[in-house]
């Protein structure tokens, strides 16, 4: 006969053992609102080894333009604190707008890995209106190991055209991720929703 506990969320295995489904769709962890913001810190001492992350940006507005070298990254934590770590970010980066594709390469910072923007033209933000949009994928963040961060992002530029951006990278160090940081090169974030979420590996 059949092994284990019966119920409404379990199901039964081929070797006739009853378990419960692995959970593998996307979980809530927080969310942060923008307002005037310098920074955006998520998963503050709650990331989880053997999980990937994502942090969903909606509807950002930045109070200021921001050409390549000024685009919005992300920086990870280290330690109980964290500490936010400032050097040794290696990414890429593209983006295609109004028919164009732009190579923009190896990024210009190694201060974060980027997450928006490319050569095609500044990412909006002086004019009302001009806002963007990213889903930003983190790797195994909290594992000691390197981790990878693979985002695309859509947005005005300063033309007022919609760009799609892709961007990717590491940070060349051998580290467990305590703490998610979002900066810009310059100016703040006016608004816009920043949502973390997870999703077991295995």
């Amino acid at each position: 006969g059949a092994t284990g506990t019966p119920g409404s969320g379990n199901f039964l295995r081929g070797d006739g053992t009853w378990n419960a489904p692995a959970a593998a769709g996307w979980e809530f962890v927080e969310s942060v609102t923008a307002s005037t913001s310098s920074t955006i810190d998520l998963g503050e001492g709650n990331l989880a080894a053997g999980y990937n992350y994502q942090i969903d940006c909606i509807q950002v507005d930045n109070s200021a333009d921001l050409t390549q070298p000024q685009s919005p990254i992300l920086q990870f934590g280290t330690g109980g604190t964290p500490t936010y770590q400032t050097a040794s970010y290696v990414s890429q980066n593209g983006s295609f707008e109004g028919g164009n594709y732009g190579y923009g390469g190896r990024s210009p910072t190694t201060s974060g890995i980027m997450i928006s923007n490319s050569d095609l033209g500044e990412l909006g933000g002086a004019t009302a209106g001009e806002t963007w949009d990213a889903i930003v994928h983190i790797t195994n963040p909290a594992a000691a190991t390197e981790h990878r961060v693979i985002s695309q992002s859509c947005g005005h530029n300063t033309s007022g055209l919609e760009t799609l951006y892709f961007a990717g990278g590491h940070r060349e160090a051998s580290e467990t991720v305590t703490g998610l940081r979002l900066l810009n090169g310059t100016g703040t974030f006016i608004s816009g929703i920043f949502v973390l979420s997870r999703r077991k590996i295995a």
